[in-house]
C-alpha cells in the first residue's frame, strides 16, 4: 500500500465571452463577464495505507479543497477551504467487509459555495451555503473477488 499524494487545478483564464453580432445593440458592453466562476479551485489530497496481513488493509487519507473568491452579480463570495478525512479498514478481518468513519467540512468553516442569481431581481444577494461538518461511518460489502 503505502503513502500517496494527488493534486488537482483548474486556472479559469476566461474572464468574459463575446457577445455575437446580433445582441451587440443589446448590450452595453462587447464582452459578457462570467459572474459564478471562482479563478482558481484546487484540492491536495495524501493517502497512507497500510497492509494487516489477513486482517485486511487500513487507509487514512485526507483531502483539502480550496476556492477563491468568485463573483456573482452585485457582490463576491470569499474564498473558502474545508478539509475531509477518512479512515478505512479494507477486508475487516480477512472477511468481504470494508470499515470507514469519515468526515466532511472537519473543522466546521461556513462557507457560501454560490450565489444565488435569483434573489438580484428581488433586489437583494443572496448565497447558498455549504455543508457544515458531518461524520459518518459506513459499512461495505463487496460481492465476488
Amino acid at each position: 500500500m503505502g503513502f500517496w499524494t494527488s493534486f488537482a487545478l483548474a486556472n479559469t483564464k476566461t474572464r468574459s465571452l463575446d457577445a455575437p453580432a446580433a445582441l451587440q445593440p443589446y448590450l452595453s458592453a462587447r464582452e459578457i463577464p462570467f459572474d459564478l466562476v471562482a479563478k482558481t479551485t484546487y484540492t491536495l489530497g495524501m493517502q497512507y495505507g497500510l497492509p494487516l496481513g489477513d486482517l485486511g488493509d487500513l487507509a487514512a487519507n485526507a483531502d483539502y479543497y480550496h476556492s477563491s473568491s468568485l463573483k456573482y452579480v452585485n457582490t463576491a463570495l470569499p474564498a473558502y477551504g474545508i478539509v475531509n478525512p477518512r479512515i478505512e479498514w479494507r477486508g475487516l478481518a480477512g472477511r468481504p467487509f470494508d470499515l470507514s468513519v469519515y468526515a466532511t467540512n472537519l473543522f466546521d468553516k461556513a462557507y457560501a459555495a454560490i450565489g444565488s442569481v435569483s434573489a438580484a431581481a428581488l433586489g437583494f444577494d443572496a448565497a447558498i451555503y455549504g455543508a457544515l461538518r458531518q461524520y459518518a461511518v459506513s459499512l461495505r460489502y463487496r460481492f465476488g473477488p
